[in-house]
């Protein structure tokens, strides 16, 4: 490389860094709130990372003509890694009707028959605020993929084998099972969800008494029966079916039972707890934002158990001797 041209890339790299970190840490913390909006959990962290100075001199070593990082278009990148691919298309929409999104590339419909694997959606985001800050990125790449994508990138990543003539033949029939496999894992998961939203829409219907409790018929029981104000996105519910197992509770009757007769009993302790913590935020403020902020916004809705949380409590009513001398 040209002394030249390396000394002016070291600068660019060394002047803009900053700049392209807070623009990474701004974007992942915008794309983990749009996906809580719609409901749409990430098996990792939304993460991001700054090229290096040193991948930025081998790209530009290998493309003479991105001497500037304003011409490397994934200088900065952000990584979204949903759990299955019913995930993908919630996420694509959410990237592209709120960012400005100048490419979209879905990798795996561009692989040419010698490359091996299972490979992520790019998208080029363009950022428009140079104004307030001159040494910011015009853009900022967006992956997103599967847990199994996710998986076959990082082991590719490591073993660099990117075109099948980059491996050792011995190892081309393992690394194309391994590959195939991984893209099953998600077509599989494709169809569990297919087949549990059928199953979920046949649970529609007022649920019998005699209906044995699963995970999805004690989660659409609860939510007949309890406040819609105590629901959670995400609640513990196979813990819970062990817990009422284990005092003899196994169908949907016997739940609505316990529920007509420690439902007041429950809300009265429910309220208690809110009054409480609401005394303890308004005096000590948020304290540990990953414990306080969810309290916080639990309170807003005058609620601070969950539906796994109310039956809980109605169980130690119905079951516990030191409760049961206290309710109605």
């Amino acid at each position: 490389m040209d002394p030249a041209v390396l000394a002016f890339v070291v600068y660019e790299h060394n002047k803009r860094s900053a700049s392209a970190d807070r623009l990474g840490a701004e974007v992942s913390r915008t794309l983990s709130e749009l996906l809580a909006m719609e409901m749409v959990f990430p098996s990792v962290p939304v993460h991001y990372r700054v090229k290096s100075l040193e991948s930025v001199i081998a790209k530009v070593s290998r493309r003479p003509e991105k001497q500037s990082l304003d011409a490397i278009q994934d200088f900065v990148g952000v990584r979204v890694v949903v759990r299955f691919p019913n995930d993908l298309g919630p996420t694509t929409e959410l990237i592209l009707r709120n960012f400005n999104i100048a490419e979209y590339d879905n990798k795996s419909k561009q692989m040419n028959v010698d490359q091996f694997g299972y490979v992520s959606s790019h998208f080029i985001a363009n950022i428009f605020d140079q104004a307030t800050d001159p040494e910011r990125p015009k853009c900022v790449e967006i992956q997103v993929r599967t847990m199994a994508q996710h998986i076959w990138a990082t082991a590719s990543h490591q073993l660099q084998y990117k075109h099948e003539h980059d491996a050792p033949l011995e190892l081309r029939r393992a690394l194309n099972r391994l590959a195939a496999l991984l893209e099953l894992a998600d077509a599989e998961f494709g169809r569990l969800f297919e087949a549990r939203t059928e199953y979920l829409t046949g649970l529609n219907e007022t649920l019998s008494d005699t209906v044995v409790l699963n995970v999805e018929t004690l989660r659409r029981t609860l939510d007949v029966e309890l406040p819609r104000a105590n629901r959670a996105v995400q609640d513990d519910y196979a813990v819970l079916l062990g817990d009422l197992a284990r005092c003899g509770i196994s169908n949907v009757g016997q739940l609505k039972f316990l529920v007509k007769r420690q439902l007041d009993n429950a809300l009265e302790f429910d309220h208690q707890v809110v009054e409480i913590e609401r005394s303890r935020l308004g005096k000590n403020g948020i304290q540990i934002a990953q414990l306080d902020r969810p309290v916080a916004m639990r309170l807003e809705n005058n609620a601070f158990a969950t539906h796994t949380g109310l039956i809980r409590v109605m169980l130690e009513y119905q079951f516990n001797d030191h409760y049961k001398a206290k309710r109605r």
